[in-house]
């Protein structure tokens, strides 16, 4: 054989030895790629969910795939974003793979194989600390002196040339064209004149230092821009449970709530990290100040609130008297 003909060889067989590693991680549960089958509905211009109501079956190597039966119907989840999940066929994937779509009425649209790469949901939540608190760190070295940041996001930091060139093929995939970062609407207090649209207008109130979702004490405390409660949520629950769910909504006032629009409340945190752990609820002021509620003050509440329930029940009559 000639040399060309041995260099081709070679580098087919890299390629193909390439393919076979991709091929198993996909199969691996624990790999960090995964193989989607994604359903664009061309008429509705939307994405399309794989379930039994979507009209189309898919036979994957001679083998039908089997999708999950799953109902979103309840009117709490309508109100937040939903995201629209993709078919996963990791399961399935192989060197050759015949894929073949049936539709069981008429169905105009477009359906599309794609290959991504998988977060944890910890590198994830780092993304959201660094674009609230702008670290000035080198993505390579994590040198915090003599940066230069990326001029399209303006949010990746580097220390030169060289260590951005070792991280573009990851950070090409998370730039985005530069927004000021979001902000929270800032609490005062009723009655100051000092009302517009970038504030929230509020007496005091009883904040929970545990996660609404998870029930556990909060670790990063987060709420949504457009969100006009001082209750926070935690960070990693907050995103886990909308992954796994599917629906990206804010759990104490049920508004849409992206990934983009979440912020780290500041003062909670200030709150959390000067509270024991034994505290699980404060009681906030309009002023910024706070004190800590105790258990017997909580409980004590909680009964009054029962009896005054209970009291309205018993007022309310079974039926009107006949005239």
């Amino acid at each position: 054989l000639s040399p060309v003909c041995l260099g081709s060889l070679r580098r087919a067989a890299s390629i193909n030895a390439e393919y076979m590693g991709t091929v198993e991680e996909l199969i691996g549960k624990n790999g960090s790629k995964q193989l989607h089958l994604r359903l664009f509905d061309s008429v509705n211009n939307c994405h399309s969910e794989w379930n039994q109501f979507c009209g189309v079956s898919c036979q994957i190597n001679q083998t039908y795939k089997q999708y999950q039966s799953k109902s979103n119907k309840t009117g709490v989840k309508k109100r937040g974003y939903h995201a629209v999940k993709p078919l996963d066929i990791s399961a399935e994937a192989a060197l050759h793979m015949e894929i073949i779509l049936y539709s069981q009425h008429t169905f105009t649209g477009v359906a599309i194989v794609e290959l991504v790469a998988v977060h944890p949901v910890s590198e994830i939540a780092e993304r959201v600390k660094r674009r609230c608190r702008e670290e000035k760190k080198c993505e390579i070295c994590s040198s915090t002196h003599e940066l230069l940041r990326c001029s399209r996001c303006k949010a990746a930091w580097y220390r030169g040339v060289e260590h951005q060139q070792q991280d573009w093929m990851y950070h090409q995939k998370i730039c985005h064209p530069y927004q000021p970062k979001p902000k929270l609407k800032r609490l005062h207090q009723m009655g100051d004149g000092a009302n517009d649209g970038d504030e929230v207008v509020c007496g005091e109130s009883r904040v929970s230092l545990r996660c609404p979702l998870t029930i556990c004490r909060i670790q990063t405390p987060v709420r949504g821009v457009d969100c006009l409660h001082p209750q926070c949520m935690d960070l990693e629950g907050f995103l886990g449970f909308s992954n796994r769910c599917g629906v990206w909504q804010c759990p104490v006032c049920t508004k849409a709530l992206k990934f983009d629009s979440l912020v780290i409340d500041e003062k909670m945190v200030e709150i959390i990290n000067k509270t024991d752990e034994e505290v699980d609820q404060v009681r906030l002021f309009p002023d910024g100040t706070y004190t800590p509620i105790s258990l017997e003050e909580v409980q004590r509440e909680d009964r009054k609130s029962q009896m005054v329930r209970a009291s309205k029940k018993e007022k309310v009559p079974t039926a009107w008297p006949l005239v």
